[in-house]
């Protein structure tokens, strides 16, 4: 094993459990444990025996030649899609529309919810990341090569950061005081038995080294939601800033059929998104040879183009 994968095992723990004050500006209250999805609402419906499915992060000790660092590994209700996010009450005060029955997911402030929270939780992963492997950097163990290549890491997650609280003002302020700007769709699809809520950059072709590092880049969101009455997914964008990709991306979701969504929800979960889960039951169903395939191309999915990806289909 690696010297730096002991470092990155024991600091990722400590900073994962790190006590975190409260992301909205001016708290200092302590952080609970915020469910991205309703727990008891949402992913209570597809939970077997209080458990789901998600996919990790391995721990470092467990990480193989072949690149790969995630695992699927099963997780109590208490802690699906959740982390470090929001006090008690800003949990509770801000987010009570999208809490509170009957959840009406085709509704502009239900959509700017969702979104804002998920910038919110992306915001945090990125400083947990960020404080991690800053601490990595102190180490003396840590060689020259790899020191560059975390450095460069450690700068693009600064950038990243920066982007996302771009967006968490301009969603705040359009909660507060609506003006349409942003553009959400809607859809409704048979039950299907996964979940993911999630802000991302459309790929795009340049470096955190490049010579325009103050630019905004665009962002996408996507919410799949697993309901009683069947899977709903909204996917959006603000209109000042969007590109030919996420136009592309929101008419792929618009040819999107009962006949070709799971492997539609495959290509999503493997090159956009990382963050989501799956029912235990739906965990069973999907063949071992498809989740290699899966992995394969999820590693793949960073390197080559989307045209160089053959389409595979976790689900079947």
């Amino acid at each position: 094993m690696n010297l730096n994968h002991k470092f990155i095992s024991k600091i990722s723990e400590e900073e994962s459990k790190r006590k975190r004050n409260c992301i909205i500006d001016n708290c200092n209250e302590k952080a609970i444990n915020s469910h991205l999805l309703q727990r008891n609402g949402i992913l209570k419906n597809i939970a077997f025996n209080g458990h789901l499915v998600e996919r990790k992060v391995k721990d470092p000790y467990k990480w193989t030649a072949n690149g790969e660092i995630t695992e699927f590994k099963e997780i109590g209700l208490k802690k699906a899609f959740s982390l470090p996010l929001l006090c008690s009450n800003h949990d509770s005060e801000i987010f009570k529309p999208i809490e509170t029955p009957p959840l009406d997911f085709n509704n502009y402030k239900a959509q700017l919810l969702l979104s804002y929270r998920v910038t919110l939780a992306e915001i945090r992963k990125k400083e947990i990341v960020l404080d991690t492997f800053t601490r990595i950097l102190t180490l003396k163990e840590v060689n020259v090569r790899d020191k560059a290549n975390q450095v460069a890491f450690v700068t693009g997650t600064k950038l990243g950061i920066n982007d996302l609280n771009i967006f968490k003002n301009l969603l705040k302020t359009e909660i507060e005081n609506p003006k349409q700007e942003f553009h959400f769709e809607y859809f409704e699809f048979p039950k299907f038995e996964v979940y993911a809520s999630a802000i991302f950059s459309p790929p795009k072709t340049f470096s955190f080294n490049s010579s325009n590092p103050d630019k905004t880049y665009e962002q996408v969101f996507i919410h799949i939601i697993p309901l009683d009455d069947g899977l709903k997914v909204i996917t959006g964008y603000h209109k000042n800033y969007v590109n030919r990709y996420i136009k592309k991306f929101i008419k792929s979701w618009r040819k999107t059929n009962n006949n070709n969504l799971s492997e539609k929800i495959t290509q999503v979960f493997c090159k956009d998104i990382e963050n989501w889960g799956t029912s235990p039951n739906m965990y069973k169903s999907m063949s071992s040879d498809n989740i290699k395939k899966f992995n394969k191309y999820f590693y793949l999915s960073e390197i080559l183009p989307s045209f160089m990806i053959p389409k595979i289909d976790l689900f079947k």
